[in-house]
């Protein structure tokens, strides 16, 4: 009679994948709430093993377990074929689980997958290099032209009382850097949507690249459940990263270069004739002399033209104001993304898991997580509402979710 009673016993082959920073999760030994809880619901029959990797935060490594753990599947669905086999994942986890699911020793001959609390990255692309592009070829268009109709101007007779109280912005230094920067600033701004094709091309290939190799697979018809706590601690931590480093290159945005132009310009009118010199002791002599030399034809320009038309030649300094700031943003834009490296390395690179990658590939690209891999067939997806600080662990160790885990191997 006892060899009839063990013939029934339902065989189900449980392996457990453990996340981040977790090699000796006690969640995935055999005496652990889950593995307690799910042998009460599914009978003596469920067996348990546990497949350990390092548990690094690294992409690369996270595709080297990938291939580990297909392997050990592999060998687990060859000794027992019998048995449903299910693995049950906690954080990174899910994403080894799935690559390694998509692995054509194993693909189909999987039960069930479950991913507990898996930040699923969705890459999108991110034009930077538009915007950039964009502030470069209109500083470039700038100073070429009226540095070239600076120069033309000097020339008539009528702009002579002006070159004599200009004797010490006129020198012959300063034309001869004139001469040589206005038509290399124009052929530059000539050439930038050329060069400009050619780099999209360049960042489109590696940004599809990317993008293939960070989402998660989405082929293959085995049941996934996918269960996170609300408010997980770890997605939202992520998420505001990806936020974070889009917000380095803040100043590169169209919007907010002519919002500071208008504060700019309020703060700054108020002061009136002295209105450089406040820009000067506000950004320092140094920074002042970096804005001022591609701004300086534009400033005689002004005032000529001003003395032209019968204008109070110190109001026209108000007139200036705008472009100053306009100047500045623009400086300021361009710096912001050499300030944007270090802060994205330790934004992006270092907490997503991507240093083995080039800079680039990650500075084209948003990665933000989700609690599911997109249009995957069989998905069973479902948020757990669970108290305490710390819920990105706490999933594994709720009565409710194991619930849930046993409902759907079962299912």
């Amino acid at each position: 009679m006892s060899g009839v009673g063990e013939s029934v016993v339902k065989r189900y082959c449980f392996t457990l994948v453990h996340g981040t920073f977790a090699p000796a999760a006690p969640w995935v030994e055999d005496p652990s709430v889950l593995c307690r809880g799910l042998r009460g619901a599914l009978g003596e029959g469920a067996k348990f093993e546990r497949f350990r990797w390092h548990g690094k935060n690294d992409h690369l490594g996270r595709s080297q377990a990938a291939a580990d753990l297909a392997t050990a599947l592999c060998q687990r669905l060859d000794a027992q074929p019998d048995a449903m086999h299910a693995v049950i994942a906690h954080s990174h986890g899910g994403n080894i689980v799935l690559r390694a699911a998509d692995d054509s020793r194993i693909a189909g001959r999987l039960s069930k997958i479950v991913c507990m609390s898996t930040p699923f990255f969705l890459p999108r692309e991110r034009d930077v290099l538009g915007a950039a592009l964009a502030l470069v070829r209109a500083f470039l268009w700038f100073f070429g032209v009226t540095a070239l109709l600076c120069l033309l101007v000097s020339r008539l007779p009528s702009f002579e009382p002006l070159a004599r109280r200009f004797d010490w912005l006129l020198t012959r230094d300063m034309i001869a850097a004139w001469v040589v920067g206005a038509p290399l600033a124009l052929v530059c701004a000539l050439l930038i949507p050329r060069l400009l094709k050619s780099l999209r091309g360049w960042i489109k290939r590696r940004q599809e690249e990317k993008i293939a190799e960070i989402t998660a697979p989405t082929a293959g018809t085995t049941p996934l459940l996918c269960l996170w706590a609300g408010g997980d601690e770890v997605v939202f931590a992520f998420r505001w990263l990806d936020r974070l480093a889009g917000f380095t290159l803040l100043l590169l945005r169209p919007w907010s270069v002519v919002l500071v132009i208008l504060l700019m310009a309020l703060l700054l009118a108020p002061a009136g004739n002295e209105a450089i010199f406040e820009i000067q002791r506000f950004f320092g002599s140094s920074f002042f002399k970096l804005i001022v030399f591609p701004f300086l034809p534009f400033a005689v320009l002004s005032e000529y033209v001003a003395k032209l038309l019968g204008i109070d030649v110190q109001a026209a300094v108000l007139l200036a104001v705008p472009t100053i700031a306009a100047m500045t943003i623009m400086f300021l834009s361009l710096a912001s993304v050499l300030i944007a490296l270090p802060l994205h390395w330790l934004l992006k690179l270092a907490p997503f898991g991507m240093r083995g990658w080039r800079f680039l590939d990650t500075f084209f690209l948003r990665i933000a997580p989700d609690h599911a891999p997109p249009d995957r067939s069989g998905l069973v997806a479902e948020e757990m509402r669970l108290s305490g600080r710390l819920r990105h662990s706490a999933i594994y160790n709720n009565e409710i979710s194991i619930k849930k885990i046993a409902a759907f191997i079962q299912a």
